[in-house]
């Protein structure tokens, strides 16, 4: 049956892939995915008040019509990769009523993409940031998929138009944005992650670049600093592709020249940036030349979209913090002055740049502590390791995420490569206070987890934020 001669979508009162989801009357779309099999959870949607069910072509459903004779049940082939056509059909083509943009990359997505919203809203209309710290209760990954995005765009639409969104690798790997158009796409860099999913950095590159290809239709906005991002450039520029560059490269489109004295400061940065030989002088209160390049990236889609730049220039004076990004508190503890900063950075070159950026501010030994996630990329931890003995004074190995696996085996396997002092505490509270408290521990770094509030054990999630532990600790 074609999806047009699907009248019944006018009786229905919500469309999902997720028997989690499903309310009364609504269509429930049962098919393959890469974990299971949704033709599992028919029975279940049933249950919860579903009256429509689509079913992958070729499954027998002569059982299901038998059991259940007033739940409406209908083939179709191929619905994984058909789901942009039933959700159009369902929900009218809502892509064509707002405007997306996508920020990809290993390391900066929620910062750029945060900056952007908050820029869009400002200086344009009003703007939705879906990603990493999004607080919407169906967002469960970096980059949801299409039932759960089209069910936010429909929801939200009445009062915006302009949607941010974080796009991860599995996200582009696994369809979730299959056949979306974005207005425009950022670049932030690329680096060794997630390769316990994609293998190798090629074909970890491969993935970020098909966004590019089958995505953006307006122009891509690369950091041209990033060796990948300057592949990515000339492979796009190869098929006529649009491009904007920017970087501190002298190549770039929108140049970063940083002011002599910005590094001085250990509140603000200041910075000049070049484009078509004018120059616009800025002020932060955002440090670090990595978080310098997730704002420009910003900054960048802003200026397509031809907000003033002197308007700009006033707004990014004073910018917020996403949580857990550089985030830092001051705090005293056994009369010594501390300064703690929790940030997300989980990957070796996400914790380099952190490092590097609060140690060129802050000429203090830095206590780390970190750990590295279960039963993923496990050639990330001896690298890690290695950026903890080059930038940190000491480091207290503890748990993040263990999940699956051992703990202690995946604390052992970064402290092989850790030669600077260095304690395993495995109870990540107790690592924290005990960092904490050290008297030689003035500047202390948690890494990690940044905004998450939960601990991923093998048997169970449980509660846990590294704020909450900073903040209530009294020494």
């Amino acid at each position: 049956m074609k999806i047009a001669d699907y009248r019944f979508f006018k009786d229905a009162k919500g469309i999902t892939n997720n028997s989690n989801h499903v309310k009364k009357d609504y269509v429930f779309c049962a098919y393959p995915g890469k974990k299971f099999d949704g033709a599992e959870f028919i029975e279940d949607a049933i249950k919860r008040g579903a009256k429509f069910i689509l079913i992958e072509a070729g499954k027998e459903i002569k059982l299901l019509q038998k059991n259940y004779p007033k739940i409406n049940i209908i083939e179709f082939k191929k619905i994984g990769s058909n789901q942009k056509k039933i959700l159009d059909s369902f929900y009218g083509n809502l892509n064509q009523k707002i405007k997306l943009i996508g920020i990809t990359g290993t390391n900066g997505k929620t910062s750029t993409g945060f900056w952007l919203d908050f820029l869009i809203n400002k200086h344009i209309q009003p703007s939705k940031l879906i990603g990493t710290i999004s607080k919407e209760k169906n967002i469960q990954n970096t980059t949801p998929d299409l039932f759960v995005l089209y069910d936010l765009f429909h929801k939200k639409m009445n009062k915006i138009k302009n949607f941010v969104l974080e796009v991860s690798s599995h996200g582009i790997d696994q369809q979730r944005i299959k056949g979306l158009n974005f207005e425009y796409g950022i670049f932030t860099n690329l680096s060794r992650d997630h390769l316990d999913y994609h293998k190798t950095m090629a074909n970890y590159f491969s993935v970020k670049e098909r966004f590019f290809l089958e995505n953006v239709k307006n122009c891509s906005i690369i950091n041209i600093d990033d060796k990948y991002g300057a592949r990515l450039c000339q492979n796009l520029k190869t098929l006529n592709k649009k491009v904007l560059t920017f970087g501190y490269s002298k190549q770039a489109d929108i140049k970063i020249v940083h002011n002599a004295k910005s590094l001085k400061s250990k509140s603000k940065t200041e910075f000049e940036l070049e484009i078509k030989n004018k120059r616009y002088q800025f002020e932060t209160n955002i440090i670090g030349k990595f978080n310098i390049l997730n704002l420009v990236g910003a900054i960048a889609v802003c200026h397509l979209k031809k907000v003033s730049m002197n308007a700009l220039i006033e707004t990014v004076k004073k910018l917020p913090i996403p949580e857990g990004r550089l985030e830092m508190f001051n705090k005293k503890i056994n009369n010594i002055n501390k300064k703690i900063f929790i940030d997300y950075a989980h990957t070796p070159d996400g914790l380099k740049n952190v490092l590097e950026t609060i140690k060129s501010n802050y000429k203090k030994k830095i206590t780390l502590v970190f750990g590295c996630g279960g039963d993923r990329d496990m050639g990330k931890r001896k690298l890690m390791g290695q950026v903890s003995n080059k930038y940190a004074h000491s480091v207290f190995i503890t748990s993040d995420n263990p999940r699956s696996e051992d703990p202690m085996s995946i604390a052992l396997q970064i402290s092989n490569h850790v030669t600077i002092d260095k304690k395993i505490i495995l109870d990540r509270k107790k690592a924290i206070e005990e960092a904490l408290k050290q008297p030689s521990s003035e500047v202390i770094l948690i890494a990690g987890k940044g905004h998450e509030n939960y601990q991923i054990l093998k048997d169970k999630t449980i509660f846990f934020s590294d704020k909450d532990v900073v903040k209530g600790f009294k020494g």
